[in-house]
């Protein structure tokens, strides 16, 4: 009987260690998890500041390649209004 109860002692014992164990494993396990989704948060933040400033810029170079069509046909629309085709304006016009 003795023996039986030293046994059941020995079993809740390994067991108690067992249960702080994975207490310990879960807190730690928790601490990861704040600090990975921490890290989540501010990439996914700074993505979307990357993706609008993407867009910014592709705005602008819409802007930027429109107002370069613009000028370069009111380059043509003088030269030919000056009558100027030399070899020096002639590099200007577009086609």
């Amino acid at each position: 009987m003795n023996m039986k109860e030293e046994q059941a002692l020995k079993q809740i014992s390994d067991l108690q260690d067992k249960i702080r164990d994975l207490a310990q494993d879960k807190r730690e396990i928790e601490m990861e998890f704040v600090a990975l989704k921490k890290n989540f948060i501010s990439a996914n933040t700074e993505l979307e500041g990357e993706r609008k400033k993407n867009e910014n810029i592709g705005v602008e170079l819409i802007n930027v390649v429109n107002e370069n069509k613009a000028l370069h046909e009111e380059i043509n629309d003088i030269y030919k209004r000056s009558g100027n085709t030399n070899d020096e304006n002639t590099k200007y016009i577009m086609k």
